[in-house]
């Protein structure tokens, strides 16, 4: 997968600098720097990955301060295909748009859920992990559906689509919104809220480690299928990451990465079903 992958981008890359050079002489504006994303992340030699830190294990600090997880993985996995060294950049939730809309990322994973309202402000490559959505509780107190959240503090993240999904399921649920994914757990492990609602892996893994929480097995809403970020007008960026999640999928390593980190095989089907 890595070759075939550098081949694509540096073929890519040798084809617009040749255009480039071609206008150089004729056009003011072929003296400015270039607003593909392909061509910058090829010339710096580096790829920044907006990337929510503390959503274990698909993106977490180890003991030595480094990132690790499920994203990290693939995030690395994708700089090898570039041939370039990858920068993790932390970004809340809420800043995940708004880091590519400054350029402050070449692009995001972050368990971003592909949505109607989210792309009209950015573009979004094929599917690359499919999460259900799931309510997280005291075991001694257990939340099984939405609509037990009546009258419930409830603890969802900032930027997430759950404060709609809840108060429509749930009208006269408190709602309490938090920074980070971790935020949440620790707001029911605390007391702070009766439940916490949030994406299935996450929440598994996290009533994994501590056996005092309660899980629902079922999602309690539609599955999310969950993409890479990138800024609109990249065709050429767009183009190779999907490639590279292609390869990813049918290489069987984006399974492998899910085994690894989730202790389980992928359990939703990565392409949508009728």
């Amino acid at each position: 997968m890595t070759r075939s992958l550098l081949k694509v981008a540096q073929l890519a890359f040798a084809g617009m600098a040749l255009c480039f050079a071609a206008v150089s002489s004729s056009s003011a504006q072929s003296q400015e720097p270039s607003s593909d994303i392909l061509q910058q992340v090829l010339g710096h030699g580096t790829l920044r990955v907006g990337e929510c830190m503390g959503l274990a294990p698909f993106a977490v600090y180890n003991a030595n301060n480094e990132p690790e997880g499920y994203d990290i993985d693939i995030a690395n996995e994708l700089g090898a295909g570039l041939g370039v060294k990858v920068e993790i950049v932390n970004v809340d939730p809420a800043a995940r748009i708004p880091s590519l809309e400054t350029g402050k990322v070449d692009v995001v994973f972050c368990d971003t859920t592909r949505t109607l309202d989210r792309v009209k402000k950015v573009s979004f490559t094929d599917t690359y992990d499919v999460t259900g959505t799931v309510i997280m509780s005291a075991k001694d107190a257990p939340v099984n559906s939405l609509a037990e959240l009546n009258g419930k503090s409830v603890a969802i993240v900032k930027g997430t689509p759950y404060s709609d999904v809840v108060k429509k399921a749930a009208p006269t649920a408190q709602i309490i919104s938090f920074n980070s994914p971790a935020d949440i757990v620790t707001a029911v492990k605390q007391g702070q809220a009766a439940a916490a609602i949030e994406n299935s892996a996450f929440l598994n893994y996290a009533a994994k480690l501590d056996p005092s929480f309660h899980v629902t097995s079922d999602s309690v809403i539609e599955l999310y299928y969950n993409s890479f970020a990138i800024p609109q007008g990249q065709p050429n960026w767009l183009a190779f990451l999907n490639e590279f999640i292609f390869e990813l999928n049918t290489s069987g390593k984006n399974a492998q990465l899910y085994k690894k980190w989730f202790g389980v095989e992928p359990p939703f089907p990565l392409n949508p079903k009728f």
